[in-house]
């Protein structure tokens, strides 16, 4: 099955989140203009109040309202939040795999916002690690039947994905989310968490493996490109397999309660 021949009906994202994004990319946008934007959208004030007053934040003072909210995660996250709020939207299923998928999504971005040493940092991540797995997102979407029934002990593999419809996830991920203009440095986090090239894409990568593993109970095992991830984060596996297992387990009720 060729499925990058049914790629060119694919849907435009289209939402109050997307006029957000448009009003962010003005240098000199005015904070009111932006509050009054995400006032539309109970949503995703709800979702941003939430993050402003999580642990990922810390800080003395409670976020009462969005203008607190968007002071304490700053322009470039709330950005992060409009685009992965309008691509769900536009990707929205009942389906549970769709749901689990999405689940496990928000987990990987809040466990690597976490892992994120400034503010810059936590934005990448977070949007990289929730739309990790776009490409299977619009599998789900687009072949539903024919991408479940590959679904044996879990997630099919890259190798499995391309031999069924010719591209894998990450291949479509990052022909969507070119098509749709997303930052360069998510696209690169699209295409390569499979095979870890830089910081990013390898933190993205470390996060994806430890948080399938934790919320599927096991113990064992590690990502394959293990030596990649050492070499670009500078450490050992196991020292950073415990560390951002350790932070996972630490915001896990947090996490939880931003779903």
């Amino acid at each position: 099955m060729r499925l990058d021949r049914n790629l060119d009906d694919l849907p435009t994202l289209r939402s109050s989140k997307l006029r957000l994004l448009n009003i962010l990319e003005d240098d000199n946008v005015d904070i009111k203009d932006v509050e009054q934007v995400i006032a539309t959208d109970p949503a995703m004030a709800a979702k941003m109040v939430r993050l402003a007053n999580s642990a990922f934040y810390r800080h003395a003072k409670q976020a009462q309202n969005i203008h607190d909210a968007i002071m304490t995660i700053g322009f470039d996250m709330v950005r992060c939040i409009s685009l992965s709020m309008s691509v769900m939207q536009t990707f929205s299923s009942n389906q549970k795999i769709a749901r689990d998928l999405w689940r496990h999504s928000f987990a990987v971005g809040l466990t690597a916002t976490a892992v994120g040493t400034n503010r810059d940092e936590r934005g990448t991540y977070f949007s990289g690690g929730l739309l990790h797995d776009l490409g299977r997102v619009v599998l789900i979407w687009k072949e539903p039947e024919a991408y479940t029934r590959l679904f044996h002990d879990g997630w099919p593999d890259l190798k499995q994905e391309k031999e069924f419809f010719d591209m894998d996830h990450c291949a479509i991920g990052e022909f969507v989310a070119k098509r749709w203009h997303f930052p360069p440095e998510v696209i690169e986090i699209i295409k390569y968490h499979h095979a870890p090239m830089n910081r990013a894409t390898s933190i993205i990568s470390l996060v994806d493996f430890i948080v399938h593993r934790m919320e599927n109970g096991q113990q064992t095992g590690a990502p394959l490109e293990v030596a990649a991830i050492e070499r670009h984060l500078g450490k050992s596996y196991d020292v950073l397999l415990a560390e951002v297992e350790t932070t996972y387990k630490q915001n896990a009720a947090q996490i939880e309660g931003l779903l």
